[in-house]
């Protein structure tokens, strides 16, 4: 199942680690800058930037 949340814009410097991949298939609507994916608690996370600094958190349990 996969869950969407909006985060807060500072959310992002505890992401500092994370990677950030310049290759990623486009989504239908929206334009990606760039996917960052990090581990907490054995969950992995996925964080997208879109064209307006909007920011959604996808948590796949």
């Amino acid at each position: 199942n996969k869950q969407v949340y909006l985060a807060k814009k500072n959310l992002m410097r505890i992401l500092s680690e994370a990677t950030c991949l310049s290759i990623i298939p486009p989504t239908h609507g929206t334009e990606i800058r760039c996917v960052k994916l990090f581990q907490i608690s054995h969950r992995l996370y996925m964080i997208t930037g879109s064209e307006d600094t909007q920011i959604k958190l996808f948590s796949f349990q």
